[in-house]
């Protein structure tokens, strides 16, 4: 079985055998947010949701923008010894003064 098989069954064990409540806020904290003075209060838990998640993506996105960086520039530094076009001469002058006799 490959990984991806294993994840992707560990997964949807996980999903199948999570009860529905678990998921759910305790009854007393749904009812306080659900009622009009909990208004704000609700308005004010997913705002702080949201802040809480700009860290970890703004980390992330630096991270990946350091290792892009750095894999173009080690790309830029060492071309790839394979490749026939980065071992070949430079063209010469257009004149004929520089040829070599066979």
């Amino acid at each position: 079985m490959s990984l991806r098989t294993i994840c992707t069954a560990s997964v949807l064990a996980g999903i199948v055998l999570c009860p529905g409540g678990a998921l759910a806020q305790c009854p007393m904290c749904r009812l306080a947010l659900a009622s009009p003075e909990g208004q704000p209060l609700a308005a004010a838990l997913r705002s702080g949701i949201a802040l809480l998640l700009i860290a970890p993506f703004a980390a992330f996105a630096v991270v990946a923008a350091l290792a892009i960086r750095d894999q173009r520039a080690s790309a830029n530094a060492n071309p790839d010894p394979m490749d026939p076009v980065a071992d070949a001469a430079p063209p010469g002058p257009a004149s004929g003064t520089d040829r070599r006799p066979c």
